[in-house]
């Protein structure tokens, strides 16, 4: 796994495979929950990234 790039409130990985994992930093859950909630919402138009699994 390589890490591809950073910001303030997270890291992206690449892994091997080709998956993109979004590791957030430190105790930043109510930017995890707002993320995951819009992605949910705007997956059925087809250029939002779609959440494989997710941890809590």
């Amino acid at each position: 796994m390589k890490k591809i790039d950073e910001g303030w409130h997270s890291e992206i990985f690449l892994t091997e495979n080709g998956t993109i994992i979004k590791k957030f930093k430190g105790k930043i859950y109510k930017n995890y929950e707002k993320e995951k909630y819009f992605l949910n919402l705007l997956s059925n138009y087809g250029f939002v990234p779609r959440i494989i699994s997710h941890n809590e």
